[in-house]
């Protein structure tokens, strides 16, 4: 019933932004913007297409076979038809312009920001509610999906673990929505496993709280579009422990320590440098990276492309 759901809701999306919108009010624009992957085939007002990441190539398993399909047959046309196209990182502009077809010149670059959450009130009672003490816990965010490795962490925390010898291990923080078989499956095998704490679902003040307070993220992901963890982490002053491939170091700058996701070793090797206390100058390297993102920017680089695309059309 579920899959009937999901298919139902992807079939009513094509008729819509293929049919539906194309023959109501889409005439009456002087441009279209599409933040969500897909523009439309047909008409001739001038388009800009977002595509945030290659997930229907480089990892098909996480978003289904109905998206895959969805996505492997209309984001090529839509980007072919785009007057631009909007990319998150270099790396998804890369992969779009070889897996899509199109030039690279046709796609910009724009990356987004991780200060919204510098911009609320942390809720530090999230630390009494999981039972953890500031600066003694390491925490992964979203880490109920195979593609954010919560196997490879959780084997490096134990191998972590196994080297702090006479001193007190940190524990290991997990949150983000438990969804699906694949998010079940990895709970279990979480719970009950020394130092592990579970956290599910947290909001956006807790989340908050907990970069403010962590030893460290564990953002050691195997594919990424972007990966607003890493700049949610540096805007809060929290060491940053994420991947050396994907998009990953394009975003974390220098303020990151990166390691080979398929390496536990490597992975519980960066969580024993961060076990004594916070580095500094990685946290000051965080700083200065994040620094280079904003919101503001990319709103400004946006307009600017429209600007752009009207004047190339003569509107």
């Amino acid at each position: 019933m579920q899959v009937f759901r999901r298919a139902s809701s992807l079939v009513w999306r094509v008729l819509y932004e293929q049919l539906l919108f194309p023959l109501s009010s889409y005439k009456t624009f002087d441009l279209v913007f599409h933040p969500g992957y897909v523009g439309c085939l047909f008409g001739a007002v001038p388009q800009v297409v977002t595509i945030h990441d290659a997930f229907a190539w480089v990892r098909p398993k996480e978003v289904g076979r109905s998206k895959v399909l969805y996505w492997k047959s209309l984001i090529p046309r839509s980007a072919q038809r785009a007057d631009r196209i909007i990319a998150d990182t270099q790396v998804t502009a890369n992969d779009v312009a070889r897996f899509c077809g199109v030039a690279s010149e046709k796609i910009r670059v724009v990356h987004l920001a991780g200060g919204h959450l510098s911009q609320i009130t942390p809720d530090f009672g999230v630390l009494r509610r999981l039972g953890i003490a500031e600066a003694e816990y390491f925490h992964c965010v979203g880490i109920f999906k195979d593609l954010k490795n919560p196997w490879r962490i959780m084997k490096a925390y134990e191998r972590y673990r196994t080297h702090i010898g006479s001193g007190r291990p940190k524990d290991l923080v997990m949150v983000g929505h438990i969804g699906g078989k694949n998010g079940v499956e990895v709970a279990a095998a979480a719970n009950g496993r020394p130092g592990v704490i579970i956290g599910a679902r947290i909001s956006d003040s807790e989340l908050a709280a907990l970069y403010l307070r962590s030893a460290g993220l564990v953002f050691a992901s195997l594919y990424e579009g972007f990966g607003l963890p890493i700049l949610e982490a540096q805007r809060l002053g929290c060491p940053v422990i994420t991947s050396n491939l994907s998009c990953m170091p394009e975003v974390a700058g220098t303020g990151a320590i990166l390691v080979d996701p398929d390496s536990d070793e490597a992975i519980s090797e960066a969580m024993l440098a961060l076990h004594n206390g916070k580095p500094y100058d990685l946290l000051a390297a965080g700083e200065r990276n994040a620094a280079r993102f904003s919101w503001e920017k990319a709103s400004s680089i946006t307009c600017d492309l429209f600007i752009e695309v009207l004047q190339q059309r003569g509107l």
